[in-house]
This record gives C-alpha cells, sequence and structure tokens, in this order.
C-alpha cells in the first residue's frame, strides 16, 4: 500500500511540474528578462540616438533564427546576428540595397546613421517591452512592431 501510495505522488508531482512548465512556456517573452532571445521577433524604430525618427519615414528589425532584415527608411537591408552572452548582440555581414530617396527630407542620413549603429551594436536590453540596441557610436530604441 506504501509503495502504491508512494507512485501515485510520483506521478502528480510529475503532472503538477508538466503543467507549470506549460502555463510558463507559452511563446510569450518573459517580461522579467532583459536579455531574451531575439529570434521571431520583429520591431518598429522609435527613436535614433533619442531623437524621433523623421516623419513619414519607416524602419523596421526582424530577427528571425539568425538572420535579421528590415527596411531602414528607403533602403532594404539583411544580415546574421548572434547573441554570446546575455546583454551580447553581434551583427554580422549587414548588407543594403543602395537606392536614393529624397523624401521626407533628412531620410538618407537617418537611413545611414541607423545602418552606422546597428552594424556596430555590442548589446541589446529589453525594458517595458521596447528593445534597446547599442554601439559605441550611439544607440537605437525599438517598440514592438504592429
Amino acid at each position: 500500500m506504501i509503495a502504491k501510495l508512494g507512485f501515485s505522488w510520483s506521478v502528480i508531482g510529475v503532472l503538477v511540474l508538466l503543467v507549470g512548465v506549460a502555463c510558463t512556456s507559452s511563446g510569450e517573452p518573459d517580461p522579467n528578462n532583459q536579455y531574451p532571445d531575439l529570434s521571431n521577433t520583429s520591431w518598429q524604430l522609435h527613436s535614433l540616438d533619442g531623437s524621433s525618427p523623421i516623419d513619414g519615414s519607416m524602419t523596421t528589425l526582424l530577427f528571425e533564427n539568425e538572420t535579421l532584415s528590415g527596411t531602414s527608411g528607403c533602403n532594404s537591408y539583411g544580415g546574421r546576428f548572434n547573441q554570446p552572452g546575455d546583454d551580447d548582440l553581434v551583427i554580422e555581414e549587414l548588407a543594403y540595397t543602395e537606392m536614393a530617396c529624397l523624401d521626407p527630407d533628412g531620410i538618407m542620413e537617418q537611413e545611414q546613421r541607423f545602418l552606422e549603429i546597428l552594424s556596430a551594436a555590442t548589446g541589446y536590453v529589453v525594458s517595458e517591452g521596447q528593445l534597446s540596441i547599442y554601439a559605441d557610436s550611439g544607440f537605437l530604441l525599438f517598440n514592438p512592431a504592429e
């Protein structure tokens, strides 16, 4: 009788553990984790070095597996990324199209600055739902893409 009771409690314990894991593994990011895996997330630029993007411009960033892509205001870009440590972010092989855009005014300068910071990224943090990417030369702040 004792062996059966012990087995039953073991089974119940395993089931409780599995239910707990299932409830915490919903695919939603953990709001307490400031350095989540960025794979399969998408973002829209909120500020560049603390300044709002030019009105009428759209700068996006999509992380998929080990690649990233997006629009930089005028052109499209893509490359590879990895996250070797807690807050480390390394962007490699960044390539982009080279169209010239005249509108809105200043878009090419903004795009150049964005790509400069992104390609030199050294780290990141996610706080209050926003992604910050930083480099020695500046920082980018993103909101989740809509």
